[in-house]
């Protein structure tokens, strides 16, 4: 019989945990190490959060390979999760020179991505319940929420693109007024902000079809809820950067919520395929129904 991963469990929470803290500490002092004088402290905290991380992932892999090497769906993650922040690691630790700022921001957030999806996945997979057929409003919020990672996932790209080319230009016309940065990017910036509109639509759809499933699915409404507030902060930040010049402190958290929102809206896609509580009481009650047979005269 297939035992409960409970302690997989707890090691993806903390690793989840970790990384959010990472995402937290690295836009703090992308953003605004210059305005800090002495950054060392958040330099420490970062690599404080980036051992724990580390020891949680190995824990997990650890976890998988010693007690749950039958079950892939937990297996396969923990070690994918363990191979990026090895990753994340060597890119850390190499130099990089101003002309490749773009496309290193772009493959951190990248692999960082990928970490959050596999521990999510590996969360999931860790759980026990019997399969059972979703109805189909749940399989509508599934799609539309994975709809919204995969725009998620090109609105980062493109941030993390406005992000580097913002370096770059900086470091090339340091008298440029702040307020002029954005203009001077040409059309990506636009480009960003029209995916953020896809994006709120996406999340704001799959929030108001979650909240109206049949069955009544409480908890998927408030994980959509959750989604959906964050997508609304992340639009407030984004308003904030076009319209105060690009505030250093929203420049902090703009690019660690996005990765978060990814996190939340893939959260809501592998909740929507959890079957409802109701089939899942009947399939553990009934888990095979023999075929109707005549009843002898």
């Amino acid at each position: 019989m297939t035992r409960p991963a409970t302690a997989a469990r707890r090691w993806t929470s903390a690793a989840l945990l970790s990384t959010l803290a990472l995402l937290v500490l690295g836009g703090l002092l992308r953003a605004m190490g210059p305005a800090l004088g002495d950054p060392a402290h958040l330099e420490d905290l970062r690599r404080v959060a980036g051992m724990v991380l580390g020891v949680c992932t190995l824990g997990l892999a650890g976890t998988a390979l010693l007690r749950h090497r039958d079950r892939p769906g937990v297996l396969v993650p923990a070690l994918v999760a363990l191979a990026c922040v090895g990753l994340q690691g060597f890119l850390g630790t190499r130099i990089v020179t101003p002309e490749d700022r773009p496309l290193m921001i772009a493959a951190h957030l990248a692999v960082t991505q990928v970490l959050v999806l596999v521990l999510l996945l590996a969360r999931e997979s860790a759980r026990l319940e019997a399969p059972a057929p979703l109805p189909p409003d749940r399989r509508r919020v599934f799609g539309l929420a994975l709809l919204s990672a995969v725009l998620v996932t090109v609105q980062i790209l493109l941030g993390s693109q406005v992000r580097g080319q913002l370096d770059l230009l900086v470091l090339g016309e340091p008298d440029l007024a702040r307020g002029q940065w954005l203009a001077a990017l040409g059309t990506l910036p636009q480009v960003h902000r029209e995916v953020a509109g896809l994006v709120g639509m996406a999340v704001a759809a799959t929030a108001m079809l979650a909240t109206r499933c049949t069955p009544r699915a409480p908890a998927l409404g408030r994980a959509a809820a959750v989604a959906l507030v964050a997508c609304i902060a992340q639009c407030v930040l984004g308003l904030m950067l076009a319209g105060r010049a690009l505030p250093p402190d929203a420049q902090a958290l703009h690019l660690p919520l996005s990765v978060v929102l990814f996190g939340l809206v893939v959260a809501v896609a592998l909740r929507a395929r959890r079957a409802p509580a109701s089939n899942i009481s009947a399939s553990a009650a009934c888990p095979e129904t023999a075929p109707d047979r005549p009843t002898p005269a």
